[in-house]
C-alpha cells in the first residue's frame, strides 16, 4: 500500500491520532519491516534501517547490521 494511504488508514481506524501536533499509536501495530513502519509513520518513502533511532542517535542499521 502506498505510505500516505497507510497512514490514513492508521488516522481513520484510530490507531494513530493527533495529540499536541504529534501523531502517537493509540494500540500496537505489526508492520512487514522497519521501512513499512518508518513509511506508515512518515507517510512517504523510508529506509526504516536508517530513519528510526534511538535516544542517542543510532539507527537500526548501526545496532542490528554494521559489525
Amino acid at each position: 500500500m502506498e505510505p500516505r494511504r497507510q497512514w490514513g488508514q492508521l488516522i481513520k481506524s484510530g490507531v494513530l491520532v493527533l495529540e499536541n501536533n504529534i501523531y502517537k499509536f493509540t494500540s500496537d501495530h505489526i508492520f512487514s519491516s522497519p521501512s513499512a513502519a518508518a513509511a506508515a509513520v512518515l507517510a512517504r518513502s523510508a529506509n526504516g534501517w536508517n530513519e528510526w533511532k534511538t535516544k542517542d542517535g543510532k539507527t537500526l542499521n548501526d545496532l542490528y547490521r554494521k559489525k
